[in-house]
């Protein structure tokens, strides 16, 4: 029983190394994929690619494309004219909190987060390749069409509730980025069927 406790903190250890350790091959097996990766148009030379490799699937394989969308596309909440497929609005809290230590320092939370997307294709020309589940993928890189910010006024009653809860509201971010319609962008994909 004395080394109860040593035995436990030294098989959290083990646990938290584990996964870890897992993470790393993980993620050192995807960059070593990524990098042997060949960008291919899209069109026949990836049909016969897809033909010519066993079981008609390619494990890693980047192709290159104009985005899209296979029905109506997403509009924009703030600017009427920008559409896209994939949309992501975000509500962000910005508050300054004084720490166990006394120090003020600045937070924030997210309130609301939502994505809203449609079917879409890359395209080049006549052939194109659909886009399955976008929001799977690991880095989406999304424009930036409207970031707002709201700053709190507080009134005095504010000022004194604020001092004594320790949180003090500096504003509310409003952010809206989207994935433009007829973008050209690379998507990097692993076990592609024909």
């Amino acid at each position: 029983m004395e080394y109860f406790s040593e035995i436990f903190l030294l098989g959290i250890d083990t646990i938290v190394f584990t996964i870890c350790l897992k993470q790393y091959i993980h993620y050192k097996n995807a960059i070593k994929a990524i990098k042997s990766v060949e960008l291919h148009d899209i069109g026949t030379d990836l049909e016969s690619l897809l033909d010519k490799s066993p079981n008609n699937k390619v494990d890693y394989i980047a192709v290159r494309g104009i985005v899209k969308p296979l029905g109506e596309s997403l509009q924009s909440v703030n600017k009427k004219d920008v559409t896209g497929v994939i949309q992501k609005l975000s509500v962000r809290e910005h508050v300054v909190a004084r720490t166990s230590a006394g120090y003020w320092s600045d937070q924030e939370r997210t309130i609301h987060q939502v994505y809203h997307t449609v079917p879409f294709v890359l395209q080049n020309r006549w052939h194109s390749i659909e886009i399955i589940d976008p929001l799977s993928a690991d880095i989406l890189d999304l424009d930036v069409i409207s970031d707002n910010f709201q700053p709190s006024v507080p009134t005095i009653i504010d000022h004194v509730w604020e001092f004594f809860t320790g949180v003090r509201q500096r504003g509310i971010q409003s952010t809206e980025k989207m994935l433009r319609k007829d973008s050209i962008i690379t998507a990097i994909a692993c076990q592609l069927p024909h």
